[in-house]
């Protein structure tokens, strides 16, 4: 795990100089080593956090044998050792890196199809001065770009391009939008103008030469599995995974493991245990309201499997002492990610470097409520006529719950797909809400990378798996997989996660929903795994973490939480009256108002401020 940068122009500029200042803006991603590579307008910066070959030979920028090829990768392929015997490549380390340069070398970027991992690197070819910068499939680690007349610039965060003294730095007005609508902004949008986030499965070509770049999709998804027969799906699904797991626990530093307690980790933690001769450190981050703790069920995974087991207690005042901190670690702002940056610290600071994670688990498995809700509404809702809908819409105003907001936005709309249902209930603030917020009529963009296989999409034997294809593409990719990414790295600390081996993806998205759905959540998988999971784990209602928000931004949080959100207000584009309503509502307890709602807001200022906005 490590972070890259690049500068690509044909300006009289020297390029070193920027990307070793780019370099510096993301040291706290690879503390190991630093570099940079240079030649003819191409500059390639490169930090490391050494987890396969810990020797200096895997240090990069990584040149080719004949000298013809460069490259800077940050991730893991997990299948290094399976490919390095296929290739007709004189290897001269032990590391992935090597591997991905002579797999591009022997197969061009036909080698992205061959790749089980995940990663963004940048090859540079001499000979024909051509770059491919490239994001693996469900875009785990991150890749930024600019691209101008004369310049592309790209790098593993957003803080590298901004600062890089190389762009006219504004902000993108229309993403701040969208940002308030979701927590987060989307990709390929971020938050300044002409700096875009690399969608998924994607890669660049870019003509050194010509100046000319073209982006290209390199995953398609397969077609649906014809299957029947629940319990060899079950064998399938348990093979899979079990495979994944394996693949993720080659490392030649300290290994641990994320441990909520929930159904998804500790299939992880129990797989893992199940495969390695040495006890599997776990970490959990729980309070002292046990109505919000499960470290009780952490306690129960880790006696069942004899793990190492570590607990954070998060009070209210070290919650205080780390949260500026937390939030400092924020490239991208987001209304989540506190509670990865907590156990990520945890964990590090147990001598870990590599920790395995359950993300994914509810994408694919139907974990989540939008899962049940759209049942909801496909059964009931969507067949309401139109007088009835035009009742309960015209009763339900800007004081009305969240829920109530978000059916009656729903009940506007003749028919809603899975996508537009999806990004309808993950909606924080509604349009209104924000037209409101905002002194001038900013329009937000409406276009979002969602990964699409029409023939899942189509198909009524696979709601989950289209609702699933949505999930991973919007919350899980922009959210979940970007604040794990940053939150993890600002403690030198890579994260795994075998739910999302493209392999088993592949296979559950193809499942249908005759295998997958059942009377209880997540019931196949359940069912799949019951010799590891104990009856008290998948029985009791599922809790996810949570932090005690509601609680602390109303006391020790409020005086923290109310000075950004007042500096917020104060800006040239909002309404102040407006936010400082939004805050009194909150303070209140009115229902028109949640936490996230008011926690976004300040990680957004927070935010602003950090990067002098």
């Amino acid at each position: 795990m490590c972070g890259i940068n690049g500068v690509i122009t044909t300006k009289p500029i020297d390029g070193k100089s920027f990307v070793q200042r780019m370099n510096k803006f993301i040291a706290h991603r690879g503390p190991d080593s630093t570099g940079v590579y240079s030649d003819e307008g191409v500059t390639l910066g490169h930090t490391r956090l050494s987890i396969i070959d810990l020797t200096a030979d895997g240090n990069q920028p990584f040149i080719s044998n004949d000298g013809n090829y460069a490259i800077v990768f940050n991730g893991e392929i997990y299948n290094y050792s399976e490919l390095k015997g296929l290739l007709n490549y004189s290897f001269r380390t032990q590391t992935d890196t090597e591997v991905l340069l002579a797999c591009y070398i022997q197969y061009g970027a036909k080698c992205l199809e061959k790749l089980n991992g995940m990663f963004s690197f940048c090859i540079y070819d001499k000979q024909k001065e051509r770059i491919i910068i490239a994001r693996d499939r469900l875009g785990i680690k991150p890749l930024y770009y600019y691209f101008g007349e004369e310049t592309l610039i790209f790098s593993s965060e957003l803080t590298p391009i901004i600062n890089s003294e190389l762009i006219d730095v504004k902000l993108n007005q229309p993403s701040v939008r969208n940002y308030l609508k979701y927590q987060k902004v989307y990709c390929p949008n971020t938050l300044i103008e002409n700096v875009q986030s690399l969608e998924p499965g994607h890669y660049l070509s870019y003509s050194v030469r010509d100046r000319t770049m073209e982006k290209v999709s390199f995953w398609q998804l397969g077609g649906l599995n014809r299957i029947d027969d629940k319990s060899s799906a079950m064998k399938l699904t348990r093979d899979l995974l079990t495979k994944s797991v394996c693949r993720r626990l080659i490392s030649d530093v300290p290994l641990g493991a994320f441990l909520s307690g929930g159904i998804d980790s500790s299939i992880i933690v129990g797989l893992m245990s199940q495969n390695t001769n040495r006890r599997v450190n776990t970490f959990n981050v729980t309070f002292g309201d046990t109505d919000l703790s499960e470290s009780e069920y952490a306690k129960i995974i880790s006696k069942r499997f004899n793990t190492n087991h570590h607990e954070l207690i998060l009070t209210p005042g070290y919650f205080l002492d780390n949260i500026t901190s937390a939030l400092d670690a924020l490239d991208n702002p987001s209304g989540d990610g506190i509670n990865t940056w907590m156990v990520s610290k945890l964990t590090k600071e147990a001598g870990i470097t590599v920790a395995l994670s359950g993300l994914g688990g509810d994408e694919l498995f139907g974990g989540y409520s939008v899962f049940k809700n759209y049942e909801y509404y496909h059964k009931y809702l969507a067949k309401l006529n139109a007088g009835i809908r035009s009742i309960f819409v015209n009763m339900v105003n800007e004081n009305s719950s969240v829920r109530m907001q978000k059916i009656s936005q729903l009940l506007n709309v003749p028919s809603v797909s899975h996508s537009e249902f999806d990004l309808i209930y993950r909606q924080l603030f509604l349009d209104v809400q924000i037209d409101k917020i905002f002194n001038s009529n900013i329009q937000g963009s409406n276009h979002f990378y969602i990964k699409d296989s029409s023939e899942v999409s189509q198909s009524r034997a696979h709601t989950i798996s289209s609702l699933s294809l949505s999930e991973m593409s919007l919350y899980m990719s922009n959210t979940l997989l970007n604040d794990t990414d940053q939150m993890s790295m600002a403690h030198q600390l890579e994260v795994r996660v075998p739910f999302l081996d493209h392999t088993f993806v592949e296979y559950i998205l193809g499942l249908p929903d005759n295998i997958k759905r059942s009377s209880r959540t997540k019931g196949f998988l359940i069912d799949t795994f019951s010799d590891i999971l104990p009856e008290e784990i998948y029985k009791r209602k599922k809790m996810g973490f949570v932090l005690p928000w509601e609680i602390w931004l109303r006391a020790e949080l409020k005086d923290f939480a109310y000075s950004y959100l007042s500096d917020f207000a104060k800006r040239d584009f909002v309404n102040s009256k407006v936010v400082e309503s939004i805050w009194q509502d909150f303070q209140t307890r009115k229902k028109n108002v949640n936490y996230a709602r008011i926690w976004s807001i300040v990680a957004l200022e927070q935010w602003f401020q950090n990067k002098s906005l």
